[in-house]
């Protein structure tokens, strides 16, 4: 980490890293460091058990810096635990290393991955910061964006889920309501719902067509599941089947949910909301998409839980998610909301 001519049991005083040019910024990770010089070139050297170093490191690590290759000029660095990051000056975010818990923007990244990418799906960005597992970003409009390790609430989002795509977080005072629903501010008066501004795409994803609201929940939950699906049958009700809606229960354990017992299941407790069992790869998309996510927690004698969100979500005919329904929700509240919502799409109003 102190460079080819650093004593190996470390140094009480500054060592020069020998080999680079005029640095105009650095940033330190876990066990290794990355360097930014003036003509907007990357430098890293340091440990490199997570790929961290880039795609031209060999080895475990390595103390002599290397310089990136395959990146455009670079605006700003940023280190991570085992991740790094870099902001070119087209405002493009580029991760690599490590994504054990999200960190690198992309569901479809493995565990760790070398060589930058571009992160997909983001706005322009003016700055970065890596955390030890999670990351932030903000964009050239001031909103701040964030992903990865989430278990101590990192990414702001009021969930504990890791999260593999970044999450936008919005400030209710800067007028987000009414831009999300591309409506006047008189007419967004009264919602319960929770309108998402970045409208999520989840295209080919969900099955059918037309507005879909989506929960998610498991056959083995003991008691949370059956309550959301009593729930959904009192919104089924009270919505009455307007056309061009659909309500949903998604199961978050395809494994042990054979499509005939989650059908029984769901037909149980609201008979007239769909069954819906994905391919794991596809499930994992959708989630992430949706900005939400599951964990599989032992419970003894090889059986398992699943913890996962009591929250529902919008999806209009699209496929972008407008929405999120929160656990504690009136049916008959947020029927009305979904009616109106439906009405004012056609033109009409309710």
């Amino acid at each position: 980490m102190l460079g080819a001519d650093g004593p190996r049991r470390g140094s009480a005083k500054p060592v020069r890293v020998a080999g680079l040019p005029a640095i105009q910024a650095i940033a330190a990770g876990s066990q290794h460091a990355l360097a930014l010089d003036r003509d907007g070139r990357v430098w890293t050297w340091g440990g490199n058990g997570s790929g961290q170093l880039g795609p031209d490191a060999v080895g475990a690590h390595s103390a002599k810096p290397q310089r990136l290759r395959d990146l455009p000029p670079v605006a700003a660095i940023s280190a991570g635990s085992d991740f790094s990051m870099t902001l070119d000056r087209d405002g493009r975010l580029h991760p690599w290393g490590s994504n054990a818990l999200g960190q690198l923007a992309d569901p479809d990244a493995p565990r760790t991955r070398p060589r930058p990418l571009v992160v997909r799906g983001l706005p322009r960005l003016a700055a970065i910061q890596a955390g030890q597992a999670h990351a932030l970003a903000v964009d050239h409009a001031g909103a701040v964006w964030a992903w990865g390790a989430n278990q101590l609430g990192q990414v702001g989002d009021g969930t504990r889920f890791a999260r593999a795509l970044p999450t936008r977080i919005l400030d209710p005072k800067q007028g987000w309501l009414h831009r999300a629903l591309g409506q006047r501010p008189a007419d967004t008066q009264g919602w319960t719902l929770i309108p998402v501004a970045d409208r999520r795409d989840t295209a080919g994803l969900l099955p059918g067509e037309g507005w879909r609201v989506v929960f998610f929940g498991y056959t083995h939950c003991a008691d949370v599941c059956p309550t959301t699906l009593a729930k959904l049958a009192a919104l089924d009700e009270a919505l009455d089947r307007p056309r061009g809606i659909t309500l949903m229960f998604c199961t978050v354990d395809p494994e042990r949910d054979a499509a005939a017992r989650l059908g029984d299941y769901v037909r149980h407790f609201a008979p007239r909301v769909q069954a819906l069992r994905l391919p794991p790869a596809t499930l994992n998309r959708l989630v992430a998409a949706l900005g939400t996510g599951y964990r599989y927690t032992p419970a003894g004698n090889g059986q398992y839980w699943v913890e996962h969100s009591a929250y529902g979500f919008v999806v209009d005919a699209a496929g972008r998610l407008r929405f999120a329904i929160p656990d504690n929700y009136l049916p008959a509240l947020v029927a009305g909301d979904l009616k109106r919502l439906i009405n004012d799409q056609r033109g009409t109003r309710a």
